[in-house]
């Protein structure tokens, strides 16, 4: 009867947690900053090729009303184990990342896309025009924010199994699992016979992660050899 009694009551916490809406506070002047310590491995014929690099990552709410906020995303203390230049990131630790979201923290529109391909262009004068409208767009911005970033699941009901979501422009089968409490949320899925992507999120109460990781391997066999791209980020202490 005991061991019946606990199975209901484990049964019952599973059913609470079987499905979870993540809604971030959005207040004006909030700040998260995160510490992401990434790496990129590939592994063919010829060897082994490997970077590994630290960043700290700081989204900060510049403005919220009932029906939208303003963020900023910036980068500082960008480290790489070859020395090597990221000229993605060293833009945004002068000129940070401006877009709107919707009030559940849904990516809305890029706001400063001129800035941001004026600064670019600096540094990179050779880069094709078309390439930069397209780099800085609604649209590539939206799904990377909404794809493979530490706030990629605001604003989404989730499920315990799987279920499907547009990526870009594919539909993926992804297996979600919850905790009991619906904090810590694992993500797996298979967008091609090749890749295989797993994420790891956990929330504070204001609805933020505190911590969060992504793993995609991609495997092409013993000819085209295999790569593995990580990230963990770990939000720091609040001031």
């Amino acid at each position: 009867m005991r061991k019946m009694i606990i199975g209901l009551l484990a049964a019952c916490a599973l059913s609470a947690s079987a499905q979870v809406t993540i809604k971030p506070k959005m207040t004006a002047g909030l700040e998260k900053t995160y510490h992401l310590a990434g790496f990129n491995k590939s592994v063919n014929q010829n060897g082994t090729d490997s970077l590994a690099y630290s960043v700290d990552q700081t989204f900060k709410v510049n403005t919220a009303s009932p029906d939208s906020a303003v963020i900023s995303m910036s980068y500082t203390n960008i480290k790489t184990s070859q020395g090597n230049t990221m000229p993605d990131m060293e833009l945004l630790v002068h000129h940070p990342l401006l877009f709107s979201v919707n009030p559940d923290g849904t990516p809305r529109h890029l706001l400063n896309a001129k800035e941001l391909i004026d600064a670019y262009k600096v540094d990179n004068s050779e880069i094709d025009d078309d390439y930069l409208n397209f780099l800085f767009s609604d649209n590539y911005l939206i799904s990377n924010l909404s794809a493979n970033s530490i706030i990629e699941l605001f604003g989404k009901t989730l499920q315990n199994g799987k279920t499907t979501v547009k990526q870009d422009d594919d539909v993926v089968e992804v297996d979600y699992q919850l905790s009991a409490d619906g904090k810590t949320i694992d993500a797996d899925s298979k967008p091609s016979p090749s890749t295989k992507i797993r994420k790891h999120f956990v929330f504070g109460n204001d609805g933020w992660p505190t911590a969060y990781s992504l793993t995609t391997t991609i495997d092409m066999g013993e000819e085209m050899g295999k790569s593995v791209v990580g990230t963990k980020a770990t939000l720091l202490e609040e001031q």
